[in-house]
């Protein structure tokens, strides 16, 4: 049965073009055409070359650091702390190449080998009209918060497209759809192993923060005898640490609460996110549900009275020897604010309200 079955007839309700606009903004359409053929940018064109300037930027960088801490300042740490730094930068190389060379999590329009051009207006303006006016049928229901929220088959709830790579992402995990570090879009699919990317680069670079800051290799009593350069290098592997290491504790809240940094920025601009307000999490499982869902498998969803399990990672499905398959995200129309829950409700129930 389509989401859009049960009386509502399109040509009853007004839809306010405003709506539209917003709801032409959550499927990627932003009110102008534009050129398929146009490269946005360089690095994020998604080539091979882009790839490899990409890598070698980012293993050019690392190595750099091992050198500052292991040969440059004046007194070089031991053979057993330099081989753990060596180990942990290594350790970051490689989770890199994992997130780059994988599969954000493509979604295929139906009936179609390639994704639709960002001029295909007719077609997406229709489905974005069908979700707002289901939208506006459906204020005034507050019945029951378990009414799911009325959405089009096509494109799937929490899907957006990327204008860099040309393709319908699910759950894009990066503001503007695209980290142009690693040079790939991060996804449904591989969202895990760009947390562990992050833990790992936050950790190489604690480690050489630390051994760059020794009393021993900075001297502070002596300042100005030759050990300038270990004074700069350590601040600038702080200041850089404590940049990535907040950037990865972002991360970890999102995944925590199985949001995304798309929707923690732009949530006013996302028509599937209508009716709620900062910290709802209308995608919330609680926080072991979250953890299970970024992770291994999500918890098996009832749908179309047929019980379905999906496994998360493209990465840990492989190992599992499973098939990967996006999730079917819905959620309830009404978000409860009064819960007695304050487990899966942490930010607001009966109890308190955070925000």
């Amino acid at each position: 049965m389509s989401a859009f079955d049960g009386g509502i007839e399109l040509e009853d309700i007004a839809i306010d073009a405003r709506e539209r606009d917003r709801a032409m903004n959550a499927i990627g359409y932003d009110g102008y055409d534009i050129d398929v053929s146009d490269e946005p940018l360089l690095a994020a064109s998604g080539s091979r070359w882009a790839k490899v300037v990409a890598i070698a930027c980012y293993a050019g960088t690392n190595v750099g650091i091992v050198w500052l801490v292991t040969d440059v300042l004046p007194h070089a740490p031991k053979r057993d702390k330099a081989s753990r730094l060596a180990f942990a930068t290594i350790l970051s190389l490689l989770c890199y190449l994992m997130v780059q060379f994988s599969d954000p999590g493509y979604v295929p329009p139906p009936g179609r080998d390639s994704p639709p051009a960002l001029s295909d207006y007719e077609a997406r303006r229709e489905a974005a009209a069908a979700a707002t006016a289901a939208f506006s049928a459906q204020r005034s229901d507050r019945d029951a918060f378990s009414t799911l929220l009325p959405w089009p088959p096509w494109p799937p709830m929490r899907a957006a497209y990327c204008r860099v790579v040309k393709r319908w992402m699910r759950v894009f995990y990066t503001y503007d759809h695209y980290c142009p570090l690693v040079s790939a879009p991060i996804g449904e699919r591989n969202r895990f192993r760009f947390w562990l990317f992050l833990l790992a680069q936050t950790l190489s670079l604690g480690q050489a923060a630390v051994l760059a800051a020794r009393e021993e290799s900075v001297r502070w009593n002596d300042i100005f005898d030759g050990v300038e350069t270990a004074l700069v290098v350590g601040l600038a592997l702080w200041l850089v640490f404590i940049a990535v290491a907040i950037f990865f504790l972002f991360h970890t809240f999102l995944a925590l609460t199985n949001i995304t940094s798309h929707e923690f920025l732009r949530a006013s601009t996302l028509d599937y996110l209508h009716n709620t307000e900062d910290f709802d999490l209308p995608f919330s499982r609680g926080l072991c549900g979250n953890i299970r869902t970024f992770i291994f498998q999500a918890r098996t969803v009832e749908l179309l009275s047929s019980k379905l399990s999906f496994t998360q990672d493209g990465l840990v499905a492989a190992l599992c020897c499973r098939k990967w398959k996006p999730i079917p995200w819905v959620r309830s129309i009404f978000i409860d604010r009064d819960s007695e829950d304050w487990w899966n409700h942490p930010w607001q129930n009966r109890f308190w309200s955070c925000c």
